[in-house]
């Protein structure tokens, strides 16, 4: 039988998963950030800095520890099983159709690498040879940084708050649970909104990256715009914010009252979720 492979599009219509959540989830760690998202339909980039160590980067002799650009991530794990992961992201979520995902905003999976393995290290030389080349074309570099911003390490740690607090040292983690799908965001050079670097390497100073999310905001084209009717569920902690989002979704949402009733009936609460299905 002859094999054909088909594009997601085609996939996200045809096609549920039976292993992963059928909806794209994006956690917020505070009510507000998950009422803004509501109300302006949208999601917004934000710079965020990767660790790249493992890709023994050198340019011109600089070692290159992490490169910092402005994304949008989605986890797509089953609601039931969000429990680990809201831990690290927020415990409030909104959940859009993957149809939305794969054909609106063109999000796509990331590629999770073993740092054993062969690819990682001819990756490493690949890159080294073309970021010290003067002859490298506009093509390949673009290639070799898309590459960057969507491979990630299969294990390694990251930073967790905990009750509002940083902790002092990271935390190991499985990126890979995270099963995350990413939209990247790059002002391009012809564009009006070019005011900054589309990405910066060894990006140790917050306060620069503060900078350019306050920039960034400005944008028209930073964001993922949706309608409410691509939303299936958003998920709150517990009965009480509940309560606090029906009141918001009645007294702050500018929308026909049937439209307010649909999107009320979508609100689940996570203490429920997890009692009832896991």
């Amino acid at each position: 039988m002859e094999n054909k492979i088909e594009s997601a599009e085609s996939i996200a219509f045809d096609l549920k998963s039976f292993q992963n959540a059928n909806v794209f989830i994006k956690c917020v760690s505070q009510f507000d950030f998950l009422t803004t998202i509501i109300k302006d339909r949208k999601f917004k980039a934000r710079y965020v800095e990767e660790n790249i160590e493992y890709l023994k980067l050198k340019f011109y002799n600089k070692e290159v520890n992490s490169i910092t650009f402005p994304m949008i991530c989605f986890c797509d794990i089953p609601i039931n099983k969000l429990k680990e992961h809201i831990k690290w992201y927020g415990e409030y979520a909104i959940c859009l159709k993957k149809t939305w995902g794969i054909k609106s905003a063109k999000l796509s999976p990331i590629h999770y690498i073993n740092l054993e393995s062969k690819l990682v290290e001819r990756y490493s030389e690949y890159l080294n040879d073309t970021l010290n080349n003067k002859d490298v074309t506009e093509i390949e570099l673009q290639y070799m940084l898309d590459q960057i911003f969507y491979y990630k390490p299969y294990k390694g740690v990251q930073n967790y708050v905990e009750k509002n607090q940083l902790l002092p040292e990271p935390k190991p983690k499985l990126f890979m649970d995270e099963q995350e799908w990413r939209y990247v965001y790059l002002p391009e050079k012809e564009s009006a909104e070019k005011e900054i670097n589309a990405f910066y390497i060894n990006g140790n100073d917050d306060s620069l990256k503060n900078d350019y999310n306050d920039v960034i905001e400005t944008h028209k084209n930073n964001s993922l715009e949706f309608q409410l009717d691509d939303v299936r569920y958003i998920v709150v902690p517990n009965e009480k914010e509940k309560e606090n989002l029906i009141n918001f979704i009645e007294n702050e949402l500018n929308i026909e009252k049937f439209e307010k009733y649909n999107i009320v009936s979508k609100i689940l609460v996570m203490e429920e979720v997890e009692e009832d299905f896991t």
